[in-house]
This record gives structure tokens, C-alpha cells and sequence, in this order.
């Protein structure tokens, strides 16, 4: 990244839907933050103009087995079906990543959201390093180590744009042939998604 570009990242803890499913002694624990990360360029002294954003969910499962949460499946249903749907691929005994999850100790989960570049700035290359940099950056702002990436690539776009239908296949497409030359993974069974594990 030029030296003009610059990141603005805020980190919340999510709060749980029924704080009694589980009783921790020493909390808080921030088992689940939601992500937003802000791309900004410094066009001058005074101004600065937003290229574009990433927001996300960090799913801390090494915290949570710590802390003696049993059913990380049901733990995580009580945030959100996002979470539900994590655990479902990567934590349920028959789900498609199990034995890579657990083996491996990929434990640390980002749930990419959204990655959106403004329409001016894109083919820049700017998505991508992103994507590459994600670990040093959550680290340099969070302390957040990661061990696995996980997302559904979807087409977004300015709000006063909208997608046809075969506008949105192509480019759906479009961002899997993007994300697989990053090293993500389809999923067995969850066509929607891909994943990708963190170098070590």
C-alpha cells in the first residue's frame, strides 16, 4: 500500500442473545467482535477520501473451549445465524472441515462480511492486499491472531446502482475466480462459500 493510504479499524465485543446459556467465572470474554475496517486516502492536509470498507465477525473458538464452553454449536447459535452457520461447517462432527478445523488447530475464525471498493478506486489492486494483509492487520489493530478466513462472495455495489439477475451470477463468478487466486476454497455442501487457512 502507498504511504497515502491508511486503515481505521473498530473492534465490539457482540453481545450474546441469552447471556445465562452459560456460566464463566472470569469474564468479560470477547468471544465473538464484530469488525470494521475503514480505507482511507490522505488526498491532502485536509482532506481524506474513504476508497472503501471490510466488515466482519472474529469468532474467538480458542477463548471459548478455555473458558469450558461445552457445545460450541449451540454457544454459537445464541449470537446469530451467521455464527450458527460457521459452527455448522466448521465445529458440527459431520461438518465438511471438521478434521481440517480441529487437526490442524485452526481454531480463530474471521467471518468477512462485506469487502466493498469504491467503484473509482477498483483494479487496483486494493482488494486484494487487503485480503493478504488481513492477518498483520488485525494483529497491529486488535491483537487478533487468525487462523482461518471464511466468506460468501457477493457482488456489492453503490447504492444508487442496482444488479440484474445475470448481472449478479456474472460477477458473483467473477469474485469466486478472485478470491480462489487469493488461496480461498470452496466448501463441500456450502457452494455459497469459501475459506481460507492462514499460513503459520
Amino acid at each position: 500500500m502507498t504511504d497515502t493510504i491508511f486503515l481505521k479499524s473498530i473492534c465490539k465485543v457482540k453481545k450474546i442473545r441469552n447471556p445465562h446459556i452459560i456460566d464463566l467465572d472470569d469474564g468479560p470474554y470477547r468471544f465473538i467482535s464484530n469488525i470494521e475496517l475503514h480505507i482511507n486516502k490522505k488526498i491532502s492536509e485536509t482532506e481524506i477520501v474513504n476508497l472503501g470498507y471490510l466488515t466482519g465477525i472474529f469468532i474467538d473458538i480458542e477463548s471459548m473451549v478455555e473458558a469450558g464452553v461445552e457445545d460450541l454449536v449451540d454457544f454459537l447459535d445464541e449470537y446469530s445465524q451467521d455464527t450458527l452457520n460457521i459452527a455448522t461447517i466448521f465445529l458440527d462432527d459431520n461438518a465438511p472441515l471438521f478434521k481440517t478445523f480441529w487437526c490442524l488447530d485452526n481454531f480463530n475464525i474471521l467471518y468477512i462480511e462485506k469487502l466493498f471498493i469504491g467503484n473509482d478506486f477498483r483494479h487496483t489492486g486494493l482488494g486484494s492486499k487487503i485480503i493478504e494483509n488481513i492477518q498483520d492487520i488485525m494483529l497491529e489493530f486488535h491483537r487478533i491472531h487468525l487462523d482461518t478466513v471464511f466468506l460468501e462472495p457477493s457482488p456489492l455495489h453503490e447504492k444508487d446502482i442496482k444488479f440484474s439477475e445475470k448481472e449478479k451470477l456474472y460477477l458473483k463468478k467473477k469474485l469466486f475466480r478472485f478470491y480462489r487466486k487469493l488461496d480461498f476454497e470452496k466448501i463441500k455442501g456450502w457452494p455459497a462459500y469459501m475459506y481460507k487457512i492462514i499460513d503459520k
